[in-house]
């Protein structure tokens, strides 16, 4: 009789102890993420199939972005920046690494870009035609040029459509294409809206200032 309470006692114990274990799930998912995203922009992160409860790190190009921590049913909901583009735009790896099961580890690979607008050459005739070079702007959509004198809107031109995933164009087109250009700065904003406003998102304004030439006798 005794050897048998021991033995019930101690499957009750094994039983248990299986009980109080935290459910280890078979493997985890991460659903698709951006194509591109803007340096420092959030990367909206959701996965599932983690160990219940367990804490779980964000790895971003191998280094730690983020953590969280899975719900009852093994679910993460996190976020994590993206990195700055070294090289304009890069290859970026985000990983999503549970802690109760290293070996339950999911990632995915992404673009990261930076947000910028440039013209060459840097300085030029103000009619005289420039190439626009932009990036980080939704893909797909048209990039518009709205100039500016005195804050008071002169033109808007359309530069044509972003293309890639991370929305880049090259385009070329006159510097400022007004008839009557006038002394002094004026403001291009570039964003994807058809009509000027100044709360347009995303947008990015760059400065020309027109100064007035002597011709020697």
């Amino acid at each position: 009789m005794r050897t048998n309470l021991h033995r019930a006692l101690g499957a009750a114990g094994a039983a248990a102890a299986l009980l109080a274990a935290p459910a280890v799930a078979g493997a985890a998912v991460l659903e698709p993420l951006a194509p591109c995203y803007s340096e420092s922009e959030a990367i909206s992160l959701r996965g599932s199939g983690f160990t219940a409860n367990a804490p779980v790190v964000i790895n971003v190009n191998g280094l730690r972005a983020a953590a969280a921590t899975a719900d009852g049913a093994g679910n993460v909901v996190a976020q994590a920046l993206a990195p700055a583009a070294a090289k304009g735009q890069d290859a970026v790896q985000v990983d999503m690494v549970d802690q109760a099961n290293p070996a339950n580890t999911v990632g995915a690979a992404t673009l990261v870009t930076d947000f910028t607008v440039s013209a060459t050459p840097r300085q030029a005739r103000p009619s005289s035609k420039v190439t626009f070079r932009a990036r980080g702007f939704p893909p797909g959509r048209t990039l518009y040029a709205h100039y500016l004198f005195n804050g008071k809107g002169r033109k808007t031109v359309s530069l044509g459509r972003l293309a890639g995933p991370c929305g880049t164009i090259r385009r070329k087109a006159r510097q400022i294409p007004v008839r009557k250009i006038r002394i002094g700065l004026w403001t291009v904003q570039f964003d994807v809206a058809k009509r000027y406003s100044k709360s347009s998102r995303p947008s990015t304004r760059v400065q020309i200032q027109v100064f007035r030439t002597l011709r020697p006798r």
